[in-house]
C-alpha cells in the first residue's frame, strides 16, 4: 500500500558523532534517517554542501515486495533500474530520497567523501521536495563508517533514475502524479518551519510601481476588447513573441507579468504561460528561484511573483500570476494582467509583523529573484 507519511522509520541510538554539531531532538512530528553520500563534499565558507540519499532505519510496511526492503537495508542498490522498474511507488519514493545536504563543524571545515554516512532529522511529512542546488538540508552528525555499495557507477545509477522518470509522461505513472503544479511544488527545495527565505533583487526592482502605474492609467475604467487598449495587449505580447493574437480568446495574463518583469530584469525567463517561466525559475534561468510559498518563513519583496494552481485535466499547465510591486507595512499590493478582462492593482496578501508572507490566500508558489535560504551561499 502506499506511503502516507512521508519517510517512516525509527530513531536509532546504535551511532556514534564524528562532530559537535548537536543533534536535534525527536519529536512527534520528526524522526532521525541515515544520509548516504553520493558525492564529494563542496567546501563553501565551513559549510561542505553534498549530494546524498536518504534511507530510513528500518525496513516499512509500504514496501512489501523483498526487494524493496533489501533495498531499503542497504543490501541492494536502490537506485538500480531492475529493483525499482516493477515498483512505481517504490521509484516515487527513491526519487524522493534524494536531495543536497550540508554538513558544518564549528571551528573546522570537514570533509565529505562518496559513502560517507550521516544523520539527518526530517518532519514525517518531509516529501522529497529539494533536488536543485537553492537549498540544502541541514544533517545533525557524521556517523562512523561508510556504505559499501556507494561506488561512482552507483551514483550514475541514481541520476539515471530520477532523469529517466523525470522525462517519462506524468500519466504513465498514474496516480503517483499530482499535476504539473504540484510537480513543481514538490521539487522546490526543502526548507524547515524556522528558515527564512530572502532574495537579491537588483535596484532597478524599485521602478516596479512606476511601470505598473503606467499602465494602470492606460487601463484604468476599460477592457480588454476596448480599442483604446490593442497597443498595450500588443507590446505584452511582443515581449513573449506571440504573433498574431486574440484579444478575447488568448489568456494575456503571463504576457503581462512578462512584460512588467522584463522591463526591470531583462534576464526574466519570459513565456506565454505561467506555468513555463515558473518552471524555467525553478530550473534557476536568468537566476530565478521558485518556492514552495507555505514552507518556511518567506520575506516580502519587490519582484516576487505569486501564483496559483489553476490548472484542470483538459488544461494542465492553467495558472495565474500577480507582481508584488508595493510593500507598506504589513501588507504585500500585487498587480496582475487579465483579471475580469483587465488589470488590476488592487489585489493584496498580508505579512508578518517581520515581513514574511502570511495569509496568502491560493497562492501555491513564489518566484525570487536570487533567492536562498538567509545564512547559505550557496551559488
Amino acid at each position: 500500500m502506499p506511503y502516507e507519511t512521508g519517510f517512516p522509520g525509527i530513531h536509532d541510538e546504535n551511532t556514534v558523532a564524528d562532530s559537535s554539531v548537536p543533534r536535534k531532538q525527536d519529536s512527534a512530528v520528526n524522526r532521525d534517517y541515515d544520509v548516504i553520500a553520493l558525492s564529494p563534499g563542496v567546501p563553501l565558507r565551513g559549510i561542505v554542501v553534498f549530494h546524498g540519499r536518504i534511507r530510513p532505519r528500518r525496513a516499512t510496511s509500504f514496501l512489501p515486495e523483498e526487494e524493496g526492503i533489501q533495498a531499503l537495508n542497504g543490501v541492494v542498490d536502490p537506485c538500480d533500474m531492475a529493483v525499482t522498474s516493477e515498483n512505481k511507488e517504490f521509484i516515487r519514493f527513491v526519487i524522493a530520497s534524494h536531495a543536497n545536504f550540508s554538513f558544518q563543524v564549528e571551528g573546522a571545515t570537514p570533509r565529505v567523501e562518496r559513502g560517507d554516512l550521516f544523520e539527518v532529522t526530517l518532519p514525517i511529512s518531509y516529501n522529497g521536495s529539494d533536488r536543485g542546488i537553492q537549498g540544502t538540508i541541514p544533517v545533525n552528525k557524521k556517523i562512523k563508517g561508510k556504505n559499501p555499495l556507494v561506488s561512482l557507477s552507483d551514483a550514475l545509477a541514481c541520476q539515471s533514475l530520477q532523469e529517466t522518470f523525470a522525462e517519462e509522461d506524468a500519466s504513465s505513472l498514474g496516480e503517483l502524479s499530482d499535476g504539473k503544479w504540484s510537480e513543481l511544488v514538490n521539487r522546490a527545495p526543502y526548507v524547515s518551519d524556522s528558515g527564512v527565505i530572502i532574495g537579491t533583487p537588483p535596484l532597478t526592482f524599485l521602478n516596479i510601481a512606476s511601470y505598473v502605474t503606467t499602465e494602470q492609467e492606460i487601463w484604468k475604467g476599460k477592457i480588454e476588447t476596448d480599442s483604446s487598449v490593442q497597443s498595450a495587449l500588443d507590446k505584452y505580447w511582443k515581449v513573449v513573441g506571440k504573433s498574431p493574437w486574440n484579444a478575447t480568446e488568448d489568456p494575456w495574463s503571463a504576457a503581462f507579468v512578462s512584460y512588467i518583469m522584463t522591463k526591470v530584469d531583462p534576464a526574466f525567463p519570459k513565456s506565454v504561460g505561467h506555468y513555463y517561466y515558473a518552471s524555467s525559475a525553478q530550473a534557476s534561468k536568468g537566476a530565478w528561484t521558485l518556492w514552495d510559498i507555505n514552507k518556511g518563513n518567506i520575506k516580502a519583496q519587490l519582484g516576487d511573483i505569486l501564483i496559483q494552481d489553476k490548472s484542470t485535466p483538459e488544461s494542465p499547465t492553467a495558472g495565474h500570476g500577480d507582481v508584488v510591486y508595493k510593500i507598506d507595512g504589513s501588507t504585500a499590493y500585487l498587480t496582475g494582467g487579465n483579471l475580469g478582462n483587465t488589470m488590476s492593482t488592487s489585489l493584496s496578501v498580508t505579512l508578518t509583523s517581520e515581513g514574511y508572507y502570511k495569509s496568502v490566500g491560493s497562492y501555491i508558489i513564489v518566484l525570487k529573484k536570487r533567492g536562498k535560504v538567509q545564512g547559505l551561499t550557496i551559488a
